[in-house]
């Protein structure tokens, strides 16, 4: 794990790095997995629905839904499998710059392989991307965070942030900064924000990531 989070795919060593690679693969530092992306876009669905609330996982290229259609066997593939706290699924096909009959086709097949098996298709529109921007950009940090600090036990520093709001439930990430000892508890501020995207992907806590970049002017509300 060491030598992945090093040197692969925006660990340490390439995490400032931008180009064809950069864009195209990442470390999922939840999962503790590389990822390959087949474009940009791509990647920015994925962190997208990353910093989705409910999110536990979200997998690349999940394998192929295949099913009868009146006796002949089909198969439909999606871009993503995510999974959620409540343990349901959803396979997500991402809007391609096609024509419109090959992203409704893709669509259409999709969706009936997913009522064949029980469980939920969703389309995720290149509207959805734009609009998404402020989240992409606030789960890349959150992916860089975890995939450099994999190895940090934040129980300690959740139960604290806990505690503070449990005496007042909305605080800044500024105001829980200063009212911090970095240095007695031998953190960084690197340490706080991980724990808070940690709390936040537990719903033990939540904070917008969508309406602006993350940062000390942040709302971290009590859930």
């Amino acid at each position: 794990m060491w030598k992945l989070r090093m040197h692969r795919f925006g660990g340490l060593a390439a995490r400032r790095n931008s180009g064809y690679r950069a864009e195209r693969r990442a470390v999922d530092g939840w999962q503790a997995t590389p990822v390959t992306f087949t474009s940009p876009e791509m990647r920015t669905a994925w962190l997208i629905l990353l910093g989705e609330v409910a999110a536990k996982a979200v997998y690349v290229q999940p394998d192929p839904l295949s099913y009868l259609r009146q006796g002949t066997l089909l198969t439909a593939r999606a871009d993503f499998l995510c999974e959620t706290r409540e343990d349901r699924c959803a396979y997500v096909l991402l809007e391609r710059k096609a024509s419109q009959a090959s992203n409704a086709l893709a669509w259409g097949t999709l969706s009936e392989a997913c009522r064949a098996h029980g469980t939920v298709a969703r389309l995720m529109t290149l509207e959805d991307l734009m609009a998404g921007g402020f989240a992409a950009r606030n789960m890349e940090r959150a992916r860089t965070l975890e995939t450099v600090h994999d190895n940090f036990d934040s129980r300690g520093l959740e139960n604290w942030i806990g505690e503070r709001l449990a005496d007042f439930p909305c605080w800044t990430v500024g105001e829980l900064a200063a009212d911090i000892d970095f240095v007695s508890f031998r953190l960084t501020r690197s340490h706080l924000d991980v724990a808070l995207y940690r709390a936040r992907r537990a719903m033990r806590l939540c904070f917008d990531i969508t309406k602006e970049l993350y940062g000390n002017e942040t709302l971290i509300r009590r859930v």
